[in-house]
C-alpha cells in the first residue's frame, strides 16, 4: 500500500472483501518521502507493517537472485518486498500493478493476448520465483475484467467520470473513485507516480549479490567490467537458483530414505 492510484484502489476493494492487513514501504534515509500509505491504511481501517525499502540488504542467503531469475522480469523490480517476507509467507497478496495498462484512460488498454489464458503475463514478473517458495498467491485486482479494456476506456473517459478525472498525465478516474468512495480523501493519493515496490537502478544489490556474482563472471572468464555486466544477471540468477533446488532436492530424498516403508 502507497499513496499511488492503484495501490490505494486494490486496498480499498481488498478492504471490502474482508482483507484487514496493509504493507508499506517507507525510506529512512529521505525524510521528505511521501509514499508511506499509513495514512491511508487508518483511513480503510486496516492495520499497517511497515518496513525500510533497504531492510533486507544485510541477509547473506543473495535472497535477491529470486527476482532476477525470470527473462520477463524488468530487473529485479519487486526486490524490495523481501522486507515483508515474513509478513507475506503463506499468504494472499493484493498489488496493484497493472493499473497503468487498465485504468489509465490514456492507455491503449491491455494486449489482445490477454484472452488467452496460457498467454497471459499479469506482471510482476520478478516475484514469481520467490512467491513459490514462500507460497505466496498473488492477485491483481487491476486485472480482473480487463479483457473489457474497451468498456474500461469508455466508463474512464465518460461524462460520470469525469468528477474523479484529475486532467493530468497521472489521471485513473476509475481508481480514484473506488478510493475515495471507501472514504480515503482526495488529497492523501494519486498525486505523482512514484513507484515505491520498484527497484531502481535496475539491480539493487547486497554486498553479498555482488560478490557471488563477481566469482560467477570471473569463473567464466567474463571480465567485470561496466557495460557487459547486467547482460548477465539473469544467467546469474538462474545458476544460483539450480543449486539451491539441487540441495533442496537432496535434502527432499534423504528425508525419504529414512522414512519407515508402508505397511
Amino acid at each position: 500500500l502507497s499513496r499511488g492510484y492503484d495501490s490505494v484502489a486494490c486496498a480499498a476493494l481488498g478492504h471490502a472483501a474482508g482483507c484487514r492487513e496493509a504493507l508499506t514501504l517507507t525510506q529512512k534515509a529521505n525524510l521528505d518521502y511521501a509514499d508511506d500509505g499509513s495514512e491511508v491504511a487508518a483511513c480503510l481501517g486496516m492495520s499497517v507493517s511497515t518496513a525500510d525499502t533497504v531492510d533486507w540488504i544485510e541477509r547473506t542467503d543473495i535472497p535477491e537472485a529470486e527476482f532476477y531469475a525470470n527473462v520477463r522480469s524488468t530487473g529485479g523490480a519487486m526486490t524490495r518486498l523481501l522486507a515483508f517476507e515474513s509478513r507475506m509467507e503463506g499468504r494472499l497478496l493484493l498489488i496493484g500493478n497493472l493499473g497503468d495498462r487498465v485504468w489509465d484512460p490514456k492507455s491503449p488498454g491491455v494486449d489482445h493476448n490477454w484472452a488467452r489464458p496460457e498467454l497471459l503475463s499479469q506482471g510482476a514478473e520478478s516475484l514469481w520465483e520467490f512467491s513459490l517458495r514462500a507460497g505466496i498467491v498473488m492477485c491483481f485486482p487491476a486485472s480482473h475484467g480487463a479483457v473489457h479494456r474497451d468498456a474500461l476506456r469508455r466508463i474512464s473517459r465518460s461524462p460520470d467520470m469525469q468528477p474523479y478525472s484529475t486532467g493530468t498525465d497521472y489521471d485513473r478516474p476509475i481508481a480514484r473513485r473506488i478510493a475515495e468512495e471507501s472514504g480515503v480523501p482526495r488529497t492523501m493519493f494519486g498525486t505523482r507516480k512514484m513507484a515505491t515496490s520498484h527497484d531502481h537502478p535496475s539491480w539493487h544489490r547486497s554486498q553479498f549479490a555482488v560478490a557471488d556474482f563477481t566469482r560467477f563472471l570471473l569463473k567464466r572468464k567474463i571480465k567485470p567490467i561496466p557495460g557487459n555486466v547486467n547482460e548477465f544477471v539473469f544467467h546469474w540468477a538462474v545458476n544460483r537458483l539450480m543449486r539451491r533446488y539441487r540441495a533442496a532436492e537432496k535434502a527432499a530424498g534423504n528425508a525419504l530414505e529414512v522414512l519407515p516403508p508402508k505397511a
